[in-house]
Formats: C-alpha cells, sequence, structure tokens
C-alpha cells in the first residue's frame, strides 16, 4: 500500500471530534508577505515519507522560536501533523503558536469538515488544502468553510490544471509543489515552469515549495521571478539551523533581498 492511500484510510478512521465551532484567532498569514523581498515559511517536521526520520532530538518548540527570530524574512511557520509518516500531531498547532509570535499554517492532508474545525479549535492561523486529493466542489467548501472560521488557507497545486482549479475557487494564497505526491520525485524546475504559466494577479501570493537545496539556489530562483518560498528538510536537516538562519539573514541582507 502506498503511503498517500494509507494516509487517507487513516484520515477516513480518524476523524477528529468536532466540538464547539469555535473561530481561530488569526495572526495575519498572507499580510505578512512583502512584495519586493524574499517571503519564506518554515516547516516544523520530524521526518518525511522521502527521507524517514529527519531530526530525532528535534525540539518543536525550540525550533519555532529560532524561526521567529529571524522574520525579516520568515514569514509563518508550517507544522506537519500528520503522525504516520510526518511524525506530527495536531497538539503541535497549540504548543508552536505559545512558542512564538508567527502565524502558523497547520499542514497536513485535509479533506474532511471535522479537520477544518478542529484546525480553527487548535488556533491555526492558515490550513493546507491539496487540489488534486478532492474535487473542485469539495475544494471549494472546505476553501470557504476555512474562511468562516477565521482562517487563511494555502492551495497547493502540482500542475497547470490544479493551479487553475485553486484560482477558480478564488484562493489568494497558493502553493506549487516541485515534488509529485504520488511517487514523491522532486524536479526543482517544475514550479518554476508552472508558475511561468500562472496569470499573475494582485490578489494571489504565489508560494514555490519543496526541492530548495542551498541559498544560492534560492538566490537564483529570485532572479527568476520567485520570491515566496516554503521550506523544510533543508531547514530541518541542518546541523545548526540557528547557524544557518543566521547566514540565510545576512547573506540576504548583503544582496538587498530582505
Amino acid at each position: 500500500m502506498d503511503y498517500l492511500k494509507k494516509i487517507l484510510i487513516h484520515k477516513k478512521n480518524n476523524l477528529p471530534d468536532m466540538g464547539k465551532k469555535t473561530k481561530s484567532k488569526n495572526r495575519g498569514f498572507g499580510k505578512n508577505f512583502n512584495t519586493d523581498t524574499i517571503n519564506m515559511i518554515a516547516e516544523i517536521k520530524a521526518a518525511s515519507p522521502s527521507k524517514g526520520i529527519l531530526d530525532k532530538n528535534l525540539n518543536k518548540e525550540e525550533a519555532a522560536k529560532q524561526y521567529s527570530r529571524h522574520s525579516s524574512f520568515i514569514k509563518g511557520i508550517s507544522v506537519l501533523t500528520e503522525p504516520l509518516y510526518f511524525k506530527g500531531c495536531a497538539g503541535d498547532i497549540k504548543n508552536i503558536k505559545k512558542s512564538c509570535s508567527l502565524p502558523v499554517l497547520r499542514k497536513d492532508f485535509i479533506i474532511y469538515p471535522a479537520q477544518v474545525y478542529e484546525s480553527a479549535s487548535l488556533g491555526a492561523d492558515c490550513i493546507l488544502l491539496i487540489a488534486s486529493l478532492m474535487s473542485t466542489r469539495r475544494l471549494k467548501y472546505l476553501y470557504k468553510l476555512a474562511k468562516k472560521l477565521g482562517m487563511e488557507v494555502l492551495v497547493e497545486a502540482h500542475n497547470p490544471q490544479e493551479l487553475s482549479k485553486a484560482v477558480h475557487i478564488g484562493a489568494s494564497l497558493i502553493g506549487v509543489n516541485n515534488r509529485n505526491l504520488k511517487n514523491l520525485q522532486v524536479d526543482r524546475d517544475h514550479a518554476l515552469s508552472v508558475l511561468k504559466q500562472a496569470k499573475k494577479t494582485a490578489h494571489i501570493t504565489y508560494i514555490m515549495e519543496s526541492g530548495i537545496s542551498s541559498l544560492d539556489h534560492i538566490c537564483r530562483l529570485y532572479e527568476q521571478g520567485i520570491q515566496n518560498f516554503l521550506v523544510g528538510t533543508y531547514f530541518m536537516k541542518a546541523k545548526s539551523l540557528e547557524v544557518t538562519l543566521q547566514c540565510m539573514e545576512v547573506a540576504f541582507k548583503r544582496r538587498g533581498l530582505i
């Protein structure tokens, strides 16, 4: 059984209790992005299906604090809450929001309304909806539900068709993933080619996801018109997250990118 099928079965069999339908106290996610500098969503994840355990000693709250100290370019934190392959849990959202001042994205395989209600009750500022996992009708319903509950939504696409789907439902935050979720292969030029076809409008913020391998890689992409990134594995596998972030901030400032 492939990892994606196993995750979706697990979600169906372990739906959260919707409980009290509370609204999220949104810190504001998209508004943190600047129009002419590098903007980054930094990820917290202990493992991934393609890389296995990334950091067996990961202190998630401390990582969040480190990210918050570099808000000159880190505008939000992505938190993996999927337990089977990413070793996360829903409670990580609450704990990390207590540890930092940055807005928090709940990154998971959200396909049911109960998961959206749970995300709001946990205090997520934003949730991820993956276009390939659902019909346009369901995507639009969950998108509107999340907005009603006070959250923003990052809609993830992998190809031009899914990108059009995200635009069609009115998404203002759209991520284009370099990773194919079915076979986990990464093409570092894929998102760039898709985004070059995207219609640029003032109300849509496009974000490149997956495959970021170095500081120079980010700078080269910026030169080609990409300024918003979601970065996970690169940070999680760093020998010292603190040093990596400090060096990145210095380099960005020196090049006038923040």
